[in-house]
């Protein structure tokens, strides 16, 4: 019975630890049917809205042609802006869910900045309500035609929203989108703690010119999946774990190693306890024999002779 127990205990141990390692990471790939958005909301106080979208944009040579997700001719969706309608320097707010507090977090996401008016996406906290007013993370002017990959550090001692700001350039070719959209509480994207707030980097005025786009590599595109690597994009903050870096452990990565370790010690918990259990069972067995015979071993052939004749002479006497 206690054996079966520990088993249990044991495995309810497991559960809880691997709840806990998932617990605190959140993707949105905006393909939800029950809510598209993943819980993102528009903000009320901004001059126009993202927008969600399947394929292409409607204007020619801005914005992407398919989404991240799912790739070249797929039916996957994304998160934009159109700039057609809005008026230059235009701003489009789209606020995460509330989160934390938390010491550290990971903020995720693919970015598409292509058009010739292209204007800025910046990424921004938003804690007791209020909005911050420097940018954790800002990209600005034309990137190419591909999907890269972001990675923000950030963390809040309250409550906080990450709102990502899109804004409109002078002209018309100026899309922005967003698309699978990760948050990891609880750890940097380096995978370790945040113990003190991260600086962040200011958001500059409405009215400063775009400047070109600094020199990046770009990977082609591997079958239907745009392969996206390491940018060194504009007005990137000093700090050298901001804006896109590359990770030598992903979060993700962190929580399933404290798993596997955890079910590890619990299979050798469980050897252990076995092998406890079987020399248990043998002292017991041996203690038994020993209680219930004793036996005499005589190694001298002759005085083996001796025994027997002395037992036949008393056999002998009682039968006279």
């Amino acid at each position: 019975m206690g054996f079966k127990c520990l088993i249990l205990v044991r495995i309810g141990f497991i559960w809880l630890a691997f709840r806990k390692a998932t617990a605190s990471f959140e993707i949105c790939d905006f393909e939800t049917d029950e809510d598209a958005l993943c819980g993102y909301t528009q903000d009320a106080d901004d001059d126009f809205d993202w927008s969600l979208r399947q394929g292409g944009t409607p204007t020619s040579n801005t914005g992407p042609a398919y989404d991240h997700t799912l790739g070249v001719n797929s039916t996957g969706h994304y998160m934009y802006i159109e700039a057609s309608g809005p008026g230059n320097w235009d701003i489009a707010r789209l606020s995460s869910p509330i989160s934390g507090p938390s010491p550290g977090f990971c903020l995720r996401f693919y970015y598409h900045m292509h058009g010739e008016d292209t204007g800025r996406l910046s990424v921004r906290l938003r804690s007791d309500g209020a909005l911050a007013s420097e940018a954790l993370w800002t990209r600005k002017g034309s990137q190419g035609d591909e999907w890269m990959e972001a990675a923000v550090d950030g963390s809040s001692p309250s409550e906080f929203q990450v709102v990502f700001e899109a804004k409109r350039g002078e002209g018309f070719k100026s899309d922005i989108a967003i698309d699978d959209v990760s948050l990891a509480l609880g750890f940097t994207c380096g995978g370790t703690v945040i113990v003190t707030p991260s600086t962040s980097e200011p958001v500059t005025s409405d009215d400063e010119p775009i400047a070109s786009p600094s020199t990046k590599t770009l990977e082609p595109i591997n079958g239907q999946q745009p392969s996206v690597t390491k940018q060194q994009g504009i007005e990137v903050s000093n700090q050298p774990a901001r804006g896109v870096t590359s990770s030598p452990l992903e979060p993700i990565d962190s929580q399933l190693i404290i798993v596997v370790l955890v079910a590890g010690l619990s299979f050798w918990g469980v050897v252990l306890a076995v092998l406890a259990a079987v020399i248990y069972k043998t002292r017991q067995s041996r203690r038994c024999k020993k209680g219930n015979v004793t036996y005499d071993v005589v190694d001298d052939p002759t005085s083996q002779e001796e025994i027997v004749m002395a037992t036949e002479g008393t056999h002998e006497q009682s039968n006279a």
